[in-house]
């Protein structure tokens, strides 16, 4: 069961002043900022940009944002030079001297181009649902329905992917996500990052608040600090923290020991 980061913050400061630098990881919605009703309403604060944009310039930190959303959307929300921006679950990511797609992923471009067709007809009548067509993924969102709705949603989507192999779906809060089925998550991509960004020798902190996180925590575990986002009994997460609010504060920590 994740302890909580700041009762133990001695013990996460001695491990950060003897790395020889941090691999800082965050996911973004729900993380860095709170899950709203409308997904473009997600905009983050001008004094959290500012501690990242902060950390960015430090040689001994790298940061990297992670979410469902296309790399696109997450530089333009974030909108901080230096960062690696790992978007729909690091199946892209792109950052200082790299480029990745997932080949597989790529290939079956086209099947979720047919797939979103399809979605986006089944669901024209409905008002509560909105589709986002992100290039290698679909997004289905219902923030704005009532309780419950959700079985709603899955009674149409169930028949349209019965229809359709290689993808899957993830269940978020309030939306699902349909993907290329590959054999890839966060925490594959968490890994490569840290290669191919030659940081194999720096400690990695990975910080993430729902099920999508969870193969980053499994993956990052041995090897750095992993940190959830709400007081999780289930988590492989090694820590967590109480809130958004929380995160802001752990990223202030962060950003005092790489200022010494």
């Amino acid at each position: 069961m994740p302890v909580h980061i700041f009762g133990r913050w001695l013990e996460v400061e001695g491990r950060l002043r003897m790395a020889l630098g941090l691999f800082l990881m965050l996911d973004y919605d729900g993380t860095l900022v709170y899950d709203v009703g409308r997904p473009e309403a997600a905009e983050l604060s001008p004094k959290v940009r500012g501690t990242l944009e902060g950390l960015a310039k430090r040689a001994w930190v790298k940061v990297a944002v992670f979410s469902g959303r296309t790399v696109e959307q997450l530089r333009r929300l974030v909108g901080v030079k230096g960062l690696f921006y790992a978007g729909l679950h690091g199946l892209n990511v792109v950052g200082p001297g790299l480029s990745f797609t997932h080949e597989e992923a790529a290939e079956l471009r086209r099947r979720v181009e047919s797939v979103g067709a399809e979605v986006k007809e089944a669901f024209k009548g409905f008002r509560e649902v909105s589709i986002e067509d992100r290039g290698l993924s679909i997004s289905i969102h219902y923030e704005l329905a009532p309780r419950g709705f959700g079985r709603q949603v899955s009674k149409v989507l169930n028949p349209i992917l019965s229809r359709h192999a290689g993808l899957r779906a993830f269940k978020g809060r309030k939306a699902i996500e349909l993907t290329p089925d590959v054999d890839w998550d966060r925490g594959r991509a968490a890994l490569m990052l840290l290669e191919a960004a030659g940081a194999q020798d720096y400690v990695p902190l990975y910080v993430g608040n729902d099920e999508l996180d969870e193969p980053a925590f499994r993956a990052l575990s041995a090897r750095g600090l992993t940190v959830v986002v709400g007081r999780k009994r289930r988590s492989y997460a090694g820590f967590y923290v109480r809130s958004v609010e929380e995160v802001h504060e752990l990223l202030e920590r962060v950003s005092a020991l790489a200022s010494l």
